[in-house]
């Protein structure tokens, strides 16, 4: 008598997710969770088009500095400071993952419309030091974005090599979000600035630049 077998399906090979997302949309949740007791219900503004990647539009401070009322963040530990609006707020946690020494984010309490506000619809900025896991720069870039990482260019920060790019993540290319990175290399640690606002909310894009014009070592 025949015997027939069967053959269970083989899954596809699922497409590599990127590792940083989820350190910045833990650090948007500190900030969120401080900000809701004041936020007035406003829904943020969306415009379609984001500024270029080039980092000679991003890095020079124009002759009248917008920061110069800004607030000042140093870290003394990993001896950093940035400056960033007096009407947004800066949380800053220890979160426990792997190779992520401390991040920290920048948020506008006016763009959290409700607690129901999905994560993703959430405009804000992180910044976190993170271990190199023995890797050279662009292959820590590429092990953290393995996948839709695009216009990749490379610059300085004081004597620090840094390279700005953006990574697209989503389950769906529906849902897909372009977040705009720049990571540092210091010899020890990789620091980055995201902002997933990028295409989404000029606005704040104009305002990921200046924090990121005004970012220096204190070393």
């Amino acid at each position: 008598m025949d015997q027939s077998t069967n053959t269970l399906p083989v899954a596809s090979p699922q497409k590599p997710f990127p590792k940083w997302p989820f350190i910045a949309i833990f650090s948007f949740l500190l900030g969120i969770a401080s900000v809701f007791a004041y936020q007035k219900l406003q829904p943020s503004r969306i415009i379609p088009e984001g500024p270029s990647l080039s980092p000679s539009a991003v890095l020079p401070l124009p002759s009248v500095d917008p920061t110069a009322n800004w607030k000042t963040y140093t870290n003394t530990t990993y001896k950093l400071a940035f400056k960033y609006p007096q009407n947004f707020k800066f949380e800053e946690t220890t979160l426990g993952f792997p190779n992520v020494e401390w991040t920290g984010s920048i948020t506008n309490p006016k763009n959290i419309v409700s607690q129901n506000t999905k994560i993703w619809d959430i405009l804000g900025i992180s910044i976190a030091v993170r271990g190199k896991r023995g890797l050279l720069f662009e292959e820590w870039i590429k092990d953290e974005c393995p996948t839709d990482l695009k216009d990749m260019s490379e610059f300085n920060i004081g004597n620090k090599a840094a390279k700005i790019f953006v990574c697209s993540i989503g389950s769906t290319d529906v849902e897909k979000i372009d977040w705009k990175i720049v990571a540092i290399d210091n010899g020890t640690y990789i620091y980055t600035l995201s902002n997933n606002g990028y295409n989404r909310n000029v606005e704040l894009d104009k305002i990921f630049n200046l924090i990121l014009s005004t970012f220096k070592f204190t070393d």
